[in-house]
């Protein structure tokens, strides 16, 4: 079979996605191809082009699609994010012009209507996800919340699937007999912006009255004059500041770890969430997105509404031995939900010619929501 990704670029979510999903399909003897911007993706034929600004990159995406899907008739033409998602009425065109027997798959990594404040923004997005949703044979939502909302949005639920982002298994190992045990020590990855709640955190925890909480901190501003950080840490010294770690060290750090928070004030998805699971360790999430089919109220970790009290409470009311016990149940989900070798499973069923779906088993466990 052979397969071309479309992606204008690799970073955040959409690179995991294909890091993960990639090497499985050349495992499985696919001929995977890749057009983007230059990436670290190894062992594929790639066709990049330079950043020249948005325009000219949608222009450069475009032509390099439509001369490799002409000139090599792919079995699969996989498109990710909503913003190369624009170029799927000339794919679906030239599929029907040059009698190309291919699938168009297309998953926009997060509902770009779903993230704005502005309704007029989120309005004219909502319309143009809909019109282009005509153009391709699947949708892949990432999570039940976002096959919802497209559902609501009018497109056809017999494109859509949900399938769970997955992760392979972590091989690292940490060594926690010298730690305190009377410690909790909560984790945070990501940016500190305003999508992944870091304010709410800091202010949640600056607010608890728990004097046993250690805070340790993965990641960096995405601008660097927010003084909001460094005003948290002179208000609490029980706050750590890693910084932007590799992988491998983030991984020690989430076994290390009693419980991960994910304080986001949306997400399409959550990967932090089910990396903090893949370590067995517990997650506290708030109750919005694509967390809402990760964490499980009571098992695997907490949810809680948004907001500086709710989170306080949680925080005020952990319990480390009950955490110890939601950290089996952890590990559980992962291997349950959300392995790498799960999501190329279900999204190698859609790959091939007409699959058959059950829209009644669609739930938060990642099943496939066609019929």
């Amino acid at each position: 079979m052979k397969v071309l990704h479309v992606s204008e670029t690799l970073k955040g979510g959409i690179e995991t996605y294909l890091s993960e999903l990639i090497p499985l399909q050349t495992k499985k003897g696919y001929e995977v191809n890749l057009i983007s911007q230059k990436n670290n993706i190894r062992g594929i034929r790639q066709y990049n082009f330079k950043n020249r600004g948005r325009l000219t990159n949608l222009v450069s995406l475009l032509i390099l699609s439509l001369f490799f899907i002409i000139r090599e008739r792919p079995d699969v033409v996989h498109i990710h994010s909503s913003f190369a998602g624009v170029i799927r009425p000339f794919v679906y065109l030239a599929k029907r012009l040059f009698f190309i027997k291919m699938r168009i798959i297309y998953c926009s990594h997060g509902w770009p209507f779903t993230i704005s404040p502005n309704q007029a923004i989120n309005f004219t997005y909502k319309v143009i996800e809909r019109f282009l949703s005509f153009f391709c044979d699947c949708i892949i939502c990432i999570s039940s919340d976002e096959a919802n909302q497209a559902i609501k949005l009018g497109i056809n639920s017999n494109k859509l699937s949900v399938i769970h982002n997955g992760v392979s298994d972590s091989k690292a190992i940490s060594d926690n007999s010298e730690e305190n045990e009377n410690i909790l020590k909560l984790l945070f990855v990501g940016r500190f912006d305003r999508q992944k709640g870091i304010d709410v955190l800091l202010e949640a925890f600056e607010k608890s009255k728990r004097s046993d909480i250690q805070l340790n901190l993965v990641g960096d501003f995405v601008v660097s004059n927010s003084s909001l950080l460094k005003d948290g840490y002179k208000l609490n010294k029980k706050i750590k500041w890693y910084g932007w770690l590799d992988r491998n060290d983030i991984e020690n750090i989430y076994y290390e770890s009693t419980a991960t928070v994910v304080s986001s004030r949306w997400e399409g998805f959550g990967l932090v969430a089910i990396e903090s699971l893949r370590a067995g360790t517990p997650i506290i999430c708030s109750a919005v997105g694509g967390l809402l089919d990760i964490c499980q109220h009571g098992i695997n970790g907490y949810q809680f509404n948004l907001s500086v009290d709710e989170l306080t409470k949680v925080i005020d009311s952990l319990d480390k031995h009950a955490l110890n016990i939601m950290g089996n149940a952890a590990r559980q989900t992962y291997l349950s939900n959300f392995t790498a070798e799960k999501m190329f499973q279900k999204t190698d069923i859609l790959y091939h010619p007409e699959p058959t779906f059950d829209l009644s088993s669609a739930d938060a466990s990642g099943t496939d929501l066609r019929s």
